[in-house]
């Protein structure tokens, strides 16, 4: 009951009320009303989980610019782990979407450990480098996977090589 902000002392069958809004859930106390045949409205009781997570947050965006170049900005993230592993034994793939022409690239990783994800962006970005001389990666986007691109190795690769 600490989770309850009670206005009044709950009565036997506010209290299991208050138990099945729980264990359903937290289904709004009208439906459980109906599922529970009572006629009376329950006490004012609010249920502070609900409050916290009904809540609507405000998010502030800022409009990501277009490219206006190809290259200028490559997505990238880490997908698994796959149950069904590929023919060479990967579980996990890296995807590379190019921002301006949405052109994507895919890699199959054995882990998601920093140093295979990390080889495999120095394996892409030399591909691309010789595929398109005259362009260079200005910006990296991804999620700061915890470990796959948060990590000083690869935060040192890209700010070596100026992305």
């Amino acid at each position: 009951m600490s989770a309850l902000l009670l206005s009044v002392t709950p009565s036997k069958s506010d209290e299991l009320a208050i138990l099945w809004h729980q264990r359903l859930g937290h289904l709004h106390f009208a439906a459980l009303r109906s599922i529970l045949g009572s006629k009376t409205p329950l006490a004012s009781s609010v249920c502070e989980t609900c409050v916290k997570t009904k809540h609507r947050r405000r998010f502030i965006r800022t409009p990501v610019p277009r490219a206006t170049r190809p290259l200028e900005t490559i997505h990238s993230d880490v997908c698994g782990p796959f149950k069904c592993l590929s023919f060479s034994g990967a579980q996990y793939f890296i995807l590379y979407i190019e921002h301006y022409t949405r052109f994507c690239w895919v890699y199959f990783l054995r882990t998601k450990e920093a140093n295979e994800v990390t080889g495999r962006f120095q394996e892409f970005r030399e591909r691309i480098r010789k595929i398109f001389p005259q362009w260079e990666i200005s910006r990296f986007r991804c999620d700061n996977g915890k470990g796959e691109y948060n990590n000083t190795f690869f935060c040192g690769i890209l700010s070596a090589t100026g992305i």
